[in-house]
């Protein structure tokens, strides 16, 4: 809601939205039907943040649901989200229920896996390489 509602009185610079790798399908189908793109920072607020004042991103956050409004504060603020989330409705004229109506809810499963050494995932050859692959009837 605030990326549309940013969007919609001009004040999401570049359409352009930063967050943590874990958001769910829903967020994408959203920004993409929206016109808005989603660029990935590691997870933390601190990132977020780099990432948004090196792209100058009106808006940023993570599943856990700090949302960061840079030109309101540096810092995920859950009062502070609450009332700018309060205000959606009457700047779009619209209620909270219309403007989650095509949110579509994927569930998600998030399991940490334990390795003995944690590698960039760069350096990881990928398997089974693209020559190899079956093809496809």
């Amino acid at each position: 809601m605030a990326a549309r509602d940013l969007k919609a009185r001009g004040m999401l610079t570049g359409d352009l939205v930063v967050a943590t790798p874990c958001p769910t399908w829903a967020w994408k189908r959203r920004f993409k039907r929206s016109g808005i793109r989603m660029l990935r920072a590691p997870v933390g607020d601190r990132y977020v943040l780099e990432q948004m004042l090196k792209n100058n991103a009106a808006l940023g956050g993570e599943q856990s649901g700090h949302i960061l409004l840079p030109h309101l504060a540096t810092t995920g603020d859950g009062l502070l989200t609450a009332l700018v989330g309060s205000g959606f409705d009457c700047s779009l004229g619209k209620s909270i229920d219309e403007l989650t109506e095509d949110l579509k809810v994927f569930p998600q499963v998030i399991v940490n896996v334990k390795v003995r050494e944690k590698k960039p995932l760069e350096s990881i050859p990928l398997w089974p390489r693209p020559s190899t692959r079956p093809k496809r009837n």
